[in-house]
């Protein structure tokens, strides 16, 4: 249940990075943003091929 809490709050930290990045024109939010987005993905794909 862990892995799909932290699985989570990856995908929701990365959401609120985007749109500070976008709204204020951040750069490195918007960059930080998509490194959270690859490593959400990166866990949902790890997990997958645990199975």
């Amino acid at each position: 249940m862990k892995h799909h809490l932290l699985t989570t709050a990856i995908f929701i930290a990365a959401l609120v990075l985007y749109s500070v990045g976008m709204t204020r024109g951040g750069s490195l939010l918007f960059v930080a943003g998509a490194a959270c987005e690859l490593w959400f993905w990166a866990r949902i794909f790890r997990c997958r091929t645990n199975f």
